[in-house]
Order: structure tokens, then sequence, then C-alpha cells
């Protein structure tokens, strides 16, 4: 579950589906991006623009100029505990000039028996 967990975020990011990726985070941390989303969505409306964040977003990952902006390598999975993991990998970034990578944990808390990963 929390292989999945990790592959739904990546998958969410890479197509530019900033709610998916939301959805992968616990509720706490899901709600403070949800309401700062909701702030920035009517900032920008006080501009006259008509576009969010969300597709901002999308944009954004689209103009990588690659599916696969963001991969996990090595992923290793650790249980802490009945309600918190922790997942440790080498991330690896791709934009249009070069790839970067960087050692990266995550910390994973069981909410409502499934896991999502804590800001």
């Amino acid at each position: 579950m929390i292989q999945d967990r990790m592959n739904a975020f990546l998958s969410a990011y890479n197509s530019g589906d900033m709610q998916g990726a939301i959805s992968c985070l616990d509720a706490k941390t899901r709600n403070t991006y949800q309401a700062a989303l909701n702030i920035g969505n009517s900032l920008i409306g006080l501009t006259g623009f008509s576009v969010g964040i969300e597709d901002l977003f999308g944009l954004g990952v689209g103009l990588s100029g690659n599916g696969d902006v963001l991969k996990l390598d090595d992923m290793k999975i650790s249980i802490k505990s009945d309600t918190k993991a922790t997942v440790t990998a080498t991330m690896q970034y791709q934009d249009l000039e070069k790839s970067y990578s960087q050692n990266v944990s995550f910390t994973l808390v069981k909410e409502n028996g499934d896991w999502y990963i804590c800001g």
C-alpha cells in the first residue's frame, strides 16, 4: 500500500494532476495545500486572468519536455509503527537540459486504513 501511494503521487505529479498529487497527502497537509490553492486562485482571479494554479502547475510539468519529471529509484520502506512509516529513495528530476538526483526521505502516516504522505 505504501509503494502504491508513492507511485500514485509520482504519476499525478508527472501528469500535471495537482489535485491527484494533493490527494496522496495526509489530511492536515492536504487541507493546508488546498487552503493555499484557494487563496492563490482568488488572487489570480483578481487580476482578471481565468487560469488557475492547477493549470499553471500542469503547464509547468508539460513544459519540462519529459513525461517522467520525477522518479524514485531504490525505494526502501521502513515501518516504524502501525501508523507511521518512512520511505527513503533516490529522487531523479529531469528537465529539458539535464537530470538531477538527490537522496530523499518521506514520512507516511496511516489514516482511515490507508497510507498518506505526511508534509
